[in-house]
């Protein structure tokens, strides 16, 4: 590698990575600030929801598939890393595509309650709440999008997509209408 990209030995991505982005842990957020509400025993994530948690937030990775039984924590960890992207980064833009839009809003409903118990050990302030979507003073955002194959989701643009239930979207959808949103 050349001179220009490498700082103390270190390649410049990793050095930006280690020393600027993930100076936040995503899980202890997640536990000491959307979940501090809740009673202490239930305050800490599972093994599987810190890995997916982890994952999800670590920039240097571009996808991650995380496979999850019910009743395992998955609504929890969609919405945990959620709230971490949007309150942590300015402008950051999350959709939340599922095959029906009820089960998106599921997602977005657990946020908005770990937000408004929890409003006042955020970084940023709540600037509109509804059942589809939430927006923050930083202009980050996160909205829940239908991804069956009639909704209308052209034009739509996200940072980071989170696909849920992707088993019951088409291939189409997925590749020809949701991957062209980032």
């Amino acid at each position: 590698s050349s001179k220009e990209n490498v700082i103390n030995g270190e390649e410049l991505d990793d050095f930006i990575y280690h020393h600027f982005l993930n100076r936040l842990d995503p899980v202890e957020y997640c536990e000491n600030v959307l979940r501090h509400h809740l009673p202490e025993s239930r305050q800490k994530l599972h093994e599987n929801q810190t890995a997916l948690i982890r994952a999800v937030c670590n920039p240097k990775l571009k996808q991650v598939a995380g496979m999850m039984s019910r009743q395992s924590g998955k609504t929890e960890s969609i919405s945990s890393f959620c709230g971490f992207l949007i309150d942590n980064y300015p402008q950051m833009r999350v959709g939340v595509f599922t095959p029906r839009l009820q089960q998106a809003e599921v997602s977005i409903g657990r946020l908005s309650t770990f937000f408004q118990m929890n409003e006042d050990r955020l970084n940023n302030k709540i600037v509109k709440l509804t059942k589809d979507r939430i927006e923050l003073s930083n202009k980050s955002y996160v909205t829940a999008v239908s991804a069956s194959d009639q909704s209308n989701i052209e034009g739509l643009t996200f940072d980071v997509i989170v696909l849920d239930e992707a088993q019951k979207v088409s291939d189409y959808t997925f590749s020809e209408r949701i991957v062209k949103s980032l």
